[in-house]
């Protein structure tokens, strides 16, 4: 991995590839892990959003926490620590359209979005999405407006009542994009950008950045091709507060998935039961127990259940901590008594 290259690319651009995060055979082992799961449900898919899944406990699935760990080293060179904490973040599991009746790629369609809001200021953290297949530009992948993380404060400005977290709807800092909003940022020379990622590769964007998924195109050559994404989010530990610990540690007690924030602020999304997407569905297939590479010590750091030494010399962050407006009022959630 060429360090300096990664940081020009998330510096200039916002985004940037990085090839071999897991090895070809390793991949082979948890795709086919994730598709003995979906097995279970039959024809009755486990729900998803357009792939994107959350509950089910899929932040702490044996192959999750594999890749979880497998990522550390790319985040650990851009924060210049060992140091961190991870996202207990969801996956994406897309059985091809082709096989299942879903959705094709459609010219003006988008659901793009910001996953950072005005209460954080600058760079907060770097997102990431593991893809255990390949995906060419035909297939199911993600999509950027390149450059738009340089115009995060100046959006602002223009609608400044845009991104303003008032419901439990976008406290995850998730903000869909009206049409004049994404056409301000075509104004400012942001292009459209669809990201091909080799197998075990991995796509790392600025959370500034303007970005969605786009599906896959009819006809395209790969048409029994699956999707297999984990994501992942790492920031330097010592940003975190007592707070932050514990909604990590009760995600983790709780096999629950959170948002991609790691070290600040975290959302922790509602259990399986306890959505209304899933509870009511006649098949829940999970984690019944915490998989052993979870309880790993080095998983326990990034999971926050274990404390790292910030006196032992070695770099604790990058040198600066990110900024907030002081303004905005936002409080973690963790909702529910119900762990399914």
């Amino acid at each position: 991995m060429d360090r300096e290259a990664l940081s020009r690319d998330l510096e200039t651009k916002g985004y940037s590839v990085v090839s071999g995060v897991v090895t070809t055979e390793e991949c082979d082992i948890y795709t086919q892990q994730f598709k003995d799961w979906v097995a279970k449900f039959g024809d009755d898919l486990p729900f998803s959003h357009d792939s994107l899944m959350h509950y089910y406990r899929v932040g702490h699935f044996d192959a999750t926490w594999r890749v979880r760990l497998k990522a550390k080293r790319v985040f650990a060179s851009l924060w210049n620590t060992e140091k961190l904490l991870s996202s207990m973040d969801g996956i994406a599991i897309g059985v091809p359209p082709e096989i299942a009746k879903g959705k094709y790629r459609e010219d003006g369609k988008s659901w793009l979005h910001l996953d950072q809001g005005r209460t954080r200021k600058g760079l907060h953290v770097y997102q990431a999405a593991v893809y255990l297949e390949e995906t060419s530009e035909s297939d199911h992948c993600l999509r950027v407006l390149g450059n738009s993380h340089l115009y995060h404060d100046k959006f602002q400005e223009a609608f400044p009542d845009a991104m303003v977290l008032d419901d439990e709807e976008n406290e995850e800092e998730f903000f869909l994009f009206k049409p004049e909003w994404v056409d301000w940022y075509k104004e400012q020379g942001c292009t459209e950008r669809i990201i091909a990622v080799p197998k075990g590769g991995m796509v790392i964007w600025d959370s500034r950045t303007v970005h969605d998924a786009v599906f896959p195109k009819r006809g395209r050559v790969h048409s029994d091709r699956w999707r297999f994404v984990v994501f992942v989010c790492m920031a330097p530990a010592i940003w975190a507060t007592d707070a932050d610990y514990k909604t990590k540690q009760f995600a983790y007690d709780n096999y629950r998935s959170t948002a991609h924030w790691p070290a600040q602020k975290n959302i922790v999304f509602r259990s399986t039961t306890g959505n209304p997407y899933t509870r009511d569905l006649k098949h829940i297939y999970a984690v019944e127990t915490m998989p052993d590479v979870a309880k790993t010590r080095d998983a326990k750091l990034l999971a926050g259940l274990e404390r790292y030494d910030f006196n032992d010399g070695a770099p604790n962050d990058p040198g600066w901590r990110p900024t907030w407006d002081k303004s905005s009022v936002f409080s973690p959630r963790y909702s529910g008594t119900d762990t399914f």
